[in-house]
């Protein structure tokens, strides 16, 4: 008795039947539309390949068919005629797989429920005068298949994982599994893709603007702004906040260059002015004439410039003085550098240049260094610039003697507030000593407030780490690496992968 297949289509994308977990139940996993029977379709096909089993058939069981069962699936398949050919999973009744020869524990030792010997077979009819042309099926894949990242539709899951994000979450999962089988993840596209993706920078080019925000043209400024802005009452707001000069001992002074420093907007007009005449420009010169990688860096008019090749750095330098000649900048002799700084460093330093360690700089307030991890491989290490750090201290000491008198709990709730602010921008990965440092300090100036507070002082260095316990909050690192930040904000479709 012939017996028909269940419409339907796969919930996979492998091999395997859907049905491999019911007792004498199969169906046909088909790409498009399983609507006809398959026994009839190799039937009427005569110049293809029929299905045939490997092995010694037992019982008077046809090859290619299946016993219907009332819980397979009815879903209706996918429309249309389709040339591809077909999947088919032959299953067995009951009574085949218990006269199969079995062992102890009554496995069937061939002819596995649910596992096709040929699973697919050719949907295209033979030419009837050509019978060259009729075409063959193909047996099971022998090893490993290649894995898909997604389905082949892709409503099917929309939120599946990709390969190398499936091995970053078992890694994560699990910092001590090791990966024994992971070269079909990689492939010459993701190599190519990782490969471009790291930044070789050798060399750092520190720069200083001298006297920025005194120097800017405000000719230029309102060419920006009309590049952008058409309304002619926020350029004439702009040009009068320009000319509003600045107030120095009770006099006003006007200003014909420059933006007055500290107003409201004036970071805004930096920015603006920088955007033109630096951001742009070394974005074009980075296409246009660098050999090697260039990564620019700029906070309002702090920026630094990394070089892979040295060649590349003092071209941009002498390219850019003339670049700010025209819009009436200079950069500081002094304070613009040009310092060898990277992985190499540290052996080319004392080869090429004739000194002990790699020289520093200073960018956002850390002293940037060339170091080494735990692992001893090469990391940049960041610490809070010595300036600005005692610089801080002091202005603390001065503002406890000035609230000597106050209540110790209004002290302490005004020393918590700045110690965690001072916490929030450098507690970052490798400044932990100067963060012990700075909360140390701290103690040491409150504890002599108070003691100077009265000559009969009882107060006990054990009575203030109670206060220093209730009150400061302990050093330690809250950012993440930078390459974990940038990771968490460039996920997903994110434009500047």
């Amino acid at each position: 008795m012939r017996e028909l297949y269940a419409e339907g289509l796969a919930s996979h994308s492998g091999p395997e039947s859907c049905a491999c977990s019911r007792k004498g139940t199969g169906e046909a996993l088909t790409g498009v539309r399983t609507g006809r029977v398959l026994s009839c379709e190799i039937r009427r096909n005569q110049g293809a390949d029929t299905v045939a089993m490997c092995g010694r058939p037992h019982g008077d069981v046809h090859y290619g068919e299946c016993i219907i069962d009332p819980a397979q699936s009815e879903t209706p398949g996918m429309c249309g005629n389709s040339m591809r050919e077909n999947r088919e999973i032959p299953c067995f009744p009951r009574e085949y797989v218990s006269r199969g020869r079995t062992g102890e524990n009554n496995t069937p030792v061939m002819h596995e429920h649910g596992k096709s010997d040929s699973p697919i077979v050719p949907a295209k009819l033979p030419n009837k005068a050509e019978a060259e042309e009729a075409v063959e099926g193909r047996g099971l894949t022998k090893g490993n298949v290649v894995q898909q990242n997604t389905p082949r539709t892709q409503s099917r899951n929309r939120n599946v994982p990709s390969a190398l994000e499936r091995v970053r979450e078992v890694a994560k999962r699990n910092k001590d599994v090791k990966f024994t089988a992971l070269l079909h993840h990689v492939t010459t596209e993701r190599l190519r893709e990782a490969f471009l993706g790291i930044k070789k920078v050798n060399f750092v080019l520190d720069a200083d603007i001298r006297s920025y925000f005194d120097s800017i043209d405000h000719e230029w400024v309102r060419k920006f702004i009309e590049h952008r802005i058409a309304d002619k009452r926020i350029l004439g707001l702009v040009s009068k906040w320009l000319k509003a000069g600045v107030i120095e001992d009770g006099q006003w002074k006007g200003s014909e260059e420059g933006c007055p420093q500290g107003a409201s907007i004036s970071p805004l007009l930096s920015n603006v002015y920088l955007h033109y005449v630096l951001d742009l420009w070394a974005h074009q010169w980075r296409k246009r004439h660098a050999r090697g990688d260039v990564v620019v860096v700029r906070w309002a008019d702090d920026f630094v410039v990394g070089f892979q090749y040295q060649s590349d750095a003092k071209r941009f330098l002498s390219e850019l003085h003339e670049r700010f000649q025209r819009f009436s900048l200079m950069l500081h002799p002094e304070k613009t550098r040009l310092i060898r700084f990277g992985r190499f460093a540290g052996r080319d330093s004392g080869r090429l240049d004739g000194r002990r360690k790699p020289e520093t700089f200073d960018f956002l307030g850390f002293t940037h260094y060339c170091g080494v991890n735990r692992n001893g491989k090469f990391t940049v290490i960041r610490k809070t610039m010595r300036k600005r750090f005692g610089s801080k201290l002091r202005e603390i000491k001065g503002e406890l003697r000035a609230c000597m008198h106050h209540p110790v709990a209004e002290q302490g709730k005004w020393l918590q507030s700045v110690v965690r602010g001072y916490f929030g921008y450098h507690a970052v990965p490798g400044n932990w000593e100067r963060l012990g440092e700075f909360r140390t300090q701290v103690e040491r100036m409150w504890y002599r407030t108070l003691r100077r507070r009265s000559q009969k002082s009882r107060i006990t260095w054990d009575c203030m780490k109670r206060l220093f316990d209730q009150w400061l909050p302990p050093a330690r690192i809250l950012h993440p690496w930078p390459e974990e930040r940038f990771l968490a904000t460039t996920r997903g479709r994110s434009p500047v992968r």
